[in-house]
């Protein structure tokens, strides 16, 4: 799964700008840690001060990503273009921002991204990064099979038996994935009997996984 975060004007002086409201942690050492903490994700981070390079971002990676997280600054109250650009593209966005903006000035209430984007998370520092790549995984299910089938024959009671199994995981987030098996097992006599007829059975399952 391919994701890009991008962000917009002044989230370049995080850890120096206005700490009450954005923290102390510049975001390339909370990109760091993103990447850590989402082994299994390729993240890519771009930012700009410029409206033109933002929109450029969004048209190169829009028909070939599974998500961007986009927090466009002050641009996402002012900017018609990065709007269209959003409505132009087939890559999910994500609107986010890190401070509660309905909290603070009414200007800043107003989105031109909102309409567009696949969803908004504001309000939560840091952590609404966090959310948003994970609101990816519930929607991108990330589809692993098991190395091979696996291919068993047995004997029992003059019945050869012949079990076919073919297994499916699905993490679907960084705490939950899900998996599956689909079975076939067969059964049949050596030497076929007028009153033994060969049996056909189909099983299939589910498992939940918690990894804490």
């Amino acid at each position: 799964m391919k994701i890009l975060i991008l962000n917009g004007p002044n989230l370049n002086l995080l850890g120096k700008r206005e700490p009450a409201i954005y923290g102390n942690l510049t975001f390339e050492e909370f990109y760091n840690s993103l990447k850590k903490k989402y082994a299994d994700v390729e993240l890519y981070y771009f930012q700009s001060n410029i409206e033109g390079e933002l929109r450029d971002k969004l048209h190169e990676v829009g028909f070939s990503f599974d998500g961007v997280i986009l927090n466009a600054g002050a641009y996402t109250h002012t900017s018609v273009a990065i709007g269209d650009a959003i409505k132009g593209i087939q890559t999910p966005v994500i609107e986010v921002h890190i401070s509660n903006v309905h909290a603070r000035e009414e200007f800043r209430h107003h989105s031109y991204i909102a309409a567009n984007a696949k969803g908004v998370i504001a309000g939560f520092g840091l952590k609404s990064y966090d959310l948003a790549i994970e609101s990816f995984y519930t929607t991108t299910l990330n589809a692993v099979s098991y190395v091979e089938p696996i291919i068993e024959s047995s004997r029992v009671n003059g019945f050869e038996k012949i079990r076919f199994t073919l297994g499916t995981n699905y993490k679907i987030n960084n705490l939950m994935s899900l998996g599956g098996f689909y079975r076939i097992e067969k059964e049949f006599k050596s030497f076929p009997l007028v009153y033994n007829t060969p049996a056909t059975y189909f099983i299939a399952g589910l498992n939940l996984t918690f990894n804490f």
